[in-house]
């Protein structure tokens, strides 16, 4: 039986920065995940000088990936292809290391990449959903209306035929 990695969150990683920066340790839930094996979700993107980077952040202009500016909020990562950049959110899995000398002190070695599924999939289910429900509406609205017409024309019928009985 396989234990499951640790789930560790960028407020995770920037609460326990910050306590680092402030008195010079990490916060005790970053110290609990130094050393094992943990789940990071978030956005892959190349720095300009190559090193993989992950942040919580999607569509990161160039600039902002790798900077020393965002140390707070990105995870240096190793043993990643760049093959692995992707639009979409991804849960990595890997050793959380502790660097206080790097300009990204997290670094993750990656082990395996989860691809969870964004929910396209329930748009476009929901959206069939609506159109056969609107298609239904309109096919009743359509049956009632000629139930009305017919009623109406045995009315007039009937409303006519009395009249020239009278007559």
């Amino acid at each position: 039986m396989s234990l499951q990695p640790l789930t560790v969150t960028f407020q995770d990683i920037h609460a326990g920065l910050e306590h680092f920066q402030k008195g010079g340790t990490l916060s005790t839930d970053l110290t609990d995940a130094i050393g094992k094996e943990v789940s990071i979700r978030g956005f892959v993107y190349q720095a300009k000088d190559g090193h993989m980077i992950l942040s919580a952040e999607p569509d990161l202009k160039s600039c902002c990936v790798g900077g020393s500016g965002k140390r707070l909020e990105q995870v240096a990562l190793i043993n990643l292809s760049p093959d692995s950049v992707s639009s979409n959110a991804l849960d990595l899995i890997g050793t959380l290391h502790f660097d206080a000398h790097h300009d990204h002190p997290l670094v993750l070695d990656v082990s395996a990449i989860q691809h969870r599924s964004s929910g396209s999939l329930w748009i476009y289910v929901i959206l069939a959903f609506s159109l056969f429900c609107m298609a239904c509406a309109c096919l009743w609205h359509g049956h009632m209306r000629i139930k009305l017409r017919t009623r109406t024309n045995i009315t007039t019928e009937i409303t006519e035929g009395t009249e020239k009985l009278e007559n």
